[in-house]
């Protein structure tokens, strides 16, 4: 246990003075313990800490909260400016799914100038879960497997049972025991051929004193005991001179591999690889023969296959590129969670709270910086199992658990919230999940799934956008074996036409290098929304005006149906209008719709009256109406085609469609959605003629 310290300080709260006790100071204790005492759904703020500096004093004698608060504070905060706030910071708190979360925000009073803080006031959120005794004394079982000493969990034990790196033998002492119980008991972790199949090129990386090699397996030589792991990593912008395989290097690399040469992040994947007992290792970069554009279009499209049969995933999660290396130099009181003791009021046994930071997962996985590159998303939703080495500690995933240093058992649903959209993972949409619990599910759950892998990917970055199909074609390809439906550019011809509705983010631009058809979402560079398409079908008002009529894709490469497009063109047939928009005062749009069921496209224009154009015109409630643009740095277009899609609602019915520009070749491209509600639905859609178009 630690010595209690005592601090008086008039910084404080007057009437306490400053205590450590427990990991805590007796402010942040009283804001925990204040929860079992019959106010855990208070949404009423407290008084916490006073000033600046009395929180800076709470964490240099050790309060574990306060010192998270306050290295955030300093980030974010102009410590050298005088700012009265009384009090400095406040607290809530509130009970939840059996866990107990204590909220800990600042108020900035209206005379401190918004200077001070960096990014205006925030806050943060601590959640408590409950734990039991013997949940403690299993969890203390298994780190002490590498300490021999007695050791308690105070800062000191701490140090000794997390150890201070990430390549520790404490460390490792936990993914030893995730992967032995993923071996033994998870099934659907198994690799998809039984590890028969195995990559064109292996690094064999041998014992601790030997070279590694570029190995060719075989199939007279490959047997189910041989596998190997694969390697997630960033390059990094000087990735020119890291070494890699290369025509002119092919015969030198298969006699030996300078292990010294290799950036750190190889060398450490090495070293885990050995230290699972993995013979082999794949890394794109010297596996892939890098300059020779042929090999690469083939071995892209075996990503699939190579990861989803690799034994584990090796993942520099937190490196920028691949000289930061796998391993990391640590707190271990980062990565510790430190138990409050409390009294229940049903047992005589005492109930202790884990404190953790509820966005454990996101902020250490899914924010991290490889998984903002495109071509990670499908090497780790592939893998059977992904060893993720963060900055602070090692985090597992695989197809039945996810598990790390602060939760060796496995991370309660509530931190893993940045993959999970209530009631699905898009890791589930691997056959292997799959076939056990969504293949005979609603075909709702299935879109949704999809709808999710596009918004996750459209995060991403790519340093060749047109990549942007082939970095996804791995997961594509796994996926046709649940759609089973024809796969065009992103899309699946099942879902056609509502999924043509997709809407991209503020951000959204069109790129210069051709990737896509324009009415596939993968021609914008942004984020995208995928509308889920059975969802909606189960409404009884919804209604669809387009028909598919044949669609078109020419593939870069022919044998790759998940891959490149060279071009990509869809017929449809459906209701036809003109559209013209402006904005309005208060930022909403008013929209004016014109029939043009009879006029040809190159006479037909937006000013009402002229031409040959019906006299139908709507003027659509600017309140209700959407108007967005793929590309958004268009900031003149205000007028184009509209070709309604689907309707759905009863009282005011929402009527989604796509604006369509034409072109000189008769044909048309997408550049942009419109939606809006009106009254007059079923009178507007009845006034236009319907039009047959070809979309490229």
């Amino acid at each position: 246990m630690m010595e209690e310290i005592t601090c008086d300080t008039s910084s404080a709260l007057p009437q306490q003075a400053l205590k450590i006790s427990e990991n805590f100071c007796n402010i942040c204790t009283a804001a925990l313990n204040r929860v079992h005492k019959g106010r855990i759904n208070s949404w009423e703020m407290e008084d916490h800490h006073a000033s600046l500096q009395s929180l800076q004093e709470s964490a240099q004698l050790g309060c574990l909260i306060c010192d998270q608060f306050f290295r955030i504070v300093a980030d974010r905060a102009d410590l050298t400016k005088d700012c009265e706030l009384a009090p400095f910071t406040k607290y809530l708190w509130f009970a939840k799914r059996s866990t107990i979360t204590v909220r800990f925000n600042i108020e900035l009073l209206a005379n401190c100038t918004p200077k001070w803080f960096k990014e205006g006031s925030f806050e943060i959120s601590l959640r408590a879960v409950p734990v039991t005794m013997e949940e403690l004394h299993e969890e203390m079982d298994l780190r002490r497997k590498v300490v021999t000493e007695e050791t308690s969990w105070d800062h000191r034990g701490v140090k000794r049972l997390l150890g201070e790196n990430t390549g520790s033998d404490q460390s490792w002492t936990l993914i030893q025991y995730w992967v032995t119980g993923c071996n033994q008991h998870h099934q659907t972790c198994k690799g998809v051929t039984d590890g028969l199949w195995f990559p064109t090129r292996l690094i064999h990386v041998g014992k601790e004193n030997e070279d590694p090699y570029l190995h060719l397996p075989d199939s007279t030589s490959w047997n189910s005991d041989h596998y190997y792991t694969t390697l997630s990593h960033r390059w990094g912008p000087d990735s020119g001179q890291v070494t890699k395989l290369l025509s002119a290097n092919f015969s030198e690399l298969r006699k030996k591999i300078n292990i010294q040469e290799l950036p750190e992040t190889f060398r450490d994947a090495i070293n885990i690889t050995r230290r699972l007992g993995a013979p082999f290792l794949w890394i794109d970069s010297l596996c892939i023969i890098q300059d020779d554009k042929e090999d690469w279009t083939r071995e892209a499209a075996n990503m699939s296959m190579i990861y989803a049969n690799t034994y584990l995933n090796i993942s520099a999660t937190s490196a920028e590129d691949c000289h930061q290396g796998c391993y990391r130099s640590r707190d271990p009181l980062k990565v510790a969670w430190f138990p409050v003791p409390r009294e229940r009021s049903d047992s005589d046994e005492p109930a202790w709270l884990k404190i953790v930071d509820p966005e454990i997962w996101t902020k250490n996985v899914d924010n991290a910086p490889l998984n903002q590159r495109g071509w990670v998303l499908q090497e780790r939703l592939l893998s059977p199992r992904v060893l993720h080495f963060s900055a602070d500690q090692v985090f597992w995933e695989c197809r039945e658990n996810y598990a790390c240093e602060s939760f060796p058992k496995t991370i309660p649903t509530i931190f893993r919230h940045g993959w999970v959209s209530e009631d699905v993972y898009i890791r589930d949409l691997v056959p292997g999940k799959l076939s056990s619990w969504y293949r005979d599910k609603e075909e709702a759950m299935k879109d949704k799934l999809w709808s999710r892998v596009i918004e996750a990917y459209s995060k991403t970055n790519l340093t060749y956008p047109t990549d942007k199909l082939i970095a996804l074609s791995g997961i594509a390809r796994e996926a046709q074996q649940l759609f089973k439906s024809p796969y065009a550019a992103g899309l699946w011809k099942c879902h056609l036409p509502y999924s043509l509705l997709w809407t991209a983010d503020q951000n959204a631009y069109l790129p210069k290098p051709y990737i896509a058809p324009s009415w596939s979402w993968a021609s914008i560079n942004g984020e995208i929304d995928l509308p889920i398409d059975e969802l909606l079908r189960l409404d009884p008002t919804y209604e669809t005006y387009a028909t598919i009529l044949d669609i078109g894709i020419d593939l870069a490469t022919p044998t790759n149906p998940f891959g490149q497009v060279e071009s990509g063109w869809i017929r449809i047939r459906s209701k036809f209008a003109l559209a013209s928009w402006e904005r309005t005062e208060l930022h909403f749009t008013r929209i004016l719709l014109t029939s043009t069921s009879h006029t040809p496209f190159s006479q037909a224009h937006i000013e009402t009256g002229t031409g040959n154009l019906e006299n139908f015109h709507f003027e659509i409630n600017e309140r209700y109406s959407f108007v967005g643009l793929d590309d958004r740095s268009n900031t003149t277009c205000q007028s184009a085609f509209f070709l309604p899609i689907c309707s759905f609602g009863s009282d005011d019915p929402q009527i989604q469609g796509l604006l369509l520009q034409l072109l000189p070749t008769g044909q048309f491209v997408r550049i942009g959605m419109l939606g809006f509600l009106d009254k007059r639905t079923k009178e507007i859609l009845e006034s236009l003629g319907e039009r047959e178009v070809v979309i490229i």
